[in-house]
């Protein structure tokens, strides 16, 4: 997960960047992890305020061919 995180980071990248960054690499994280939940939740605070976004498990990037969509 360390060097998807290298690979993939970068400075001044949007929200929507980074949200999208978030929800890869926690998708990789609980494809390693069966114990991690199955599902991301994303929280952005900014000035606007806060949001709130969930994703199911089955909305998740997959990681191994042997993971059923």
């Amino acid at each position: 997960m360390n060097g998807l995180l290298d690979h993939e980071w970068k400075e001044g990248i949007s929200q929507e960047e980074a949200k999208k960054f978030v929800v890869k690499v926690v998708s990789l994280a609980i494809a390693r992890d069966g114990a991690s939940g199955g599902v991301v939740r994303t929280v952005p605070i900014n000035a606007d305020g806060v949001s709130r976004k969930f994703y199911p498990g089955d909305k998740l990037p997959l990681w191994h061919e042997e993971l059923e969509p």
